[in-house]
């Protein structure tokens, strides 16, 4: 009987790969992204993981990038570091909701609620997905803060 063995995962060849697949459709940047994405919506968390690393060592001050590589360590429990991430994410491009929307939920994780209504406010001034408004009254009246809730319900 022939064992089976996985061979090593290499994200620049992967990369390499899934670009050629779909020539020139979008950018290394974009490659990058949607391969992780891949292995993230794939449990391969560790993959996705190392294809960010590997992109950023690349391309180090893509928005994107660092977005992606805040999703891959939130979903592993990697809480401080997707912060980091996420904070670089919006120092290089400060007008992503999204973002600001994903820090505010990890910092209220953590219970740094004021940290949390300052990303749910960004948020929310820069045309939010319309849950963070919800998010971000339920905050404030958990902060006993009811008058700041109430302008939003």
């Amino acid at each position: 009987m022939v064992a089976l063995q996985e061979a090593p995962f290499h994200p620049a060849a992967s990369v390499d790969c899934h670009r050629g697949g779909v020539a020139g459709s979008f950018t290394e940047s974009e490659a990058y992204y949607r391969l992780a994405m891949g292995f993230l919506v794939g449990f391969r968390n560790q993959d996705a993981s190392d294809v960010l690393t590997e992109g950023l060592r690349l391309i180090p001050n893509s928005p994107r990038l660092l977005f992606a590589k805040g999703l891959v360590d939130e979903e592993m429990s990697r809480y401080h570091e997707a912060i980091e991430y996420l904070r670089k994410s919006v120092e290089a491009n400060h007008d992503q909701p999204t973002v600001w929307s994903v820090l505010g939920d990890l910092y209220v994780r953590l219970r740094q609620y004021q940290q949390g209504a300052e990303a749910y406010n960004l948020a929310i001034h820069q045309g939010p997905p319309s849950d963070t408004m919800l998010k971000y009254a339920d905050l404030m009246t958990h902060l006993q803060q009811s008058e700041e809730a109430g302008k939003l319900l």
